[in-house]
Order: C-alpha cells, then sequence, then structure tokens
C-alpha cells in the first residue's frame, strides 16, 4: 500500500480501519497491531498519527458521534412550527439506527471502556458532553426558529433528552422492534412539546 499520504489521509485511513475492526470484533479488538494489519501499513506508521491507542480510540469515537449527527443536521434545517420541527427529528433519530445499526453496539462500548478504563474516561466523557451540547443546541435552535421556548432550564432538558434517546437505542439493540423504537422517539418529542412555552415578551 502506498504510503506516501498526507497526515490527514493518513489519519482518515487509520481511522476507518480501526471503524472496521471495531466493528467486526468490538471496541477491545482495537489495538495498533490489529488497526495496522487492517489497513496494510507497518504498526511504526500509526505512531506517526496517533501517541497510543487511546488517542486512536477517541478519534474512533469522535467519527461515531460525526455519523450520528448527520440526519438530526438535515431534520433541523426542514424548518416548519415547533411539533413539525420535533417529530421530524424524531424521524431523523429513527433514520439514524435504521441506517447505522451497526454502530449501536459500538457507541455502547465505547461508553463502557470509558467506565472501565481510567485512561479512557476523560475521552469518553468529553464525548458525552459534546452529546449534551449538541442536544442543547438542536433544542435551542428549533425553540428560536418557532419563537418559544422551554419551561425547564434547557442544558438540563439537553441531559434528560440525551439519556432517553440512549436508552431507547439500547432497548432496540436488544429487541429490535423497530415499531417501538419509532413510537419512542415521538413520545419523546412529545414530552419536550410538553415543556414548550410562550417566548416571553421584552
Amino acid at each position: 500500500m502506498n504510503e506516501r499520504l498526507s497526515h490527514e489521509q493518513r489519519r482518515e485511513q487509520l481511522v476507518a480501519a480501526a471503524l472496521a475492526v471495531a466493528l467486526r470484533e468490538g471496541v477491545e479488538a482495537v489495538t495498533i497491531r490489529s488497526v495496522a494489519r487492517e489497513a496494510g501499513v507497518r504498526p511504526g506508521i500509526i505512531h506517526y498519527v496517533f501517541r497510543d491507542k487511546h488517542e486512536m480510540l477517541a478519534a474512533l469515537s469522535q467519527q461515531v458521534a460525526a455519523i450520528a449527527a448527520t440526519f438530526l443536521d438535515d431534520a433541523i434545517a426542514g424548518g416548519g412550527d415547533i411539533s413539525t420541527t420535533m417529530h421530524a427529528l424524531a424521524d431523523a433519530m429513527w433514520k439514524g439506527v435504521e441506517a447505522r445499526s451497526h454502530h449501536q453496539l459500538l457507541t455502547i462500548e465505547i461508553a463502557t471502556l470509558g467506565a472501565r478504563d481510567e485512561r479512557m474516561r476523560a475521552i469518553v466523557l468529553e464525548q458525552l458532553r459534546e452529546q449534551w451540547v449538541a442536544s442543547e443546541q438542536y433544542l435551542t435552535a428549533a425553540a428560536q426558529r418557532a419563537g418559544v421556548t422551554y419551561a425547564m432550564d434547557v442544558a438540563l432538558l439537553a441531559r434528560m433528552v440525551s439519556a432517553e434517546i440512549d436508552g431507547i437505542q439500547i432497548a432496540w439493540m436488544v429487541e429490535h422492534d423497530d415499531a417501538a423504537a419509532v413510537a419512542s422517539f415521538h413520545a419523546v418529542a412529545d414530552a419536550i412539546l410538553g415543556l414548550v412555552r410562550p417566548q416571553p415578551e421584552p
């Protein structure tokens, strides 16, 4: 394989290889050697891009999170009133589950690794915080477009919504009940709508 790649190209190649290993064998199978073998490069090449396995796993975690956000971005851009937007986001969550069903278990494995491995904890916690921030941004954008607000602190609401979404995804991975997952995502949308209030007069 040609090793004359830019740093960014090499990084993308190695993250893709790490993702392939993780999807096939699990996150714990992601090592310097397994990724090098998958990418068809010498193990030493990886150390030019990543300091160690944990930095490589951090990049893998970021890649998985970026894939998940694509569908939500499309939904929030659609516009409409607050109810339309929330249910569009619910549909987008389900589309994301359908399109990346093979990533669902990987997401949970990464989170579990953060709970078990002290060196990974800070990385996974940062990803979790980014998830909360992203949820807050979607909620805020939807409210601002519709000229409404929420009856509780939006940051706390974002954490609650993120936890509910995680629970729905875990349940779906175990039972594979598509209809229940779709209904659950829309139930979350309805719960959020129950907290919507008119924007206060200036």
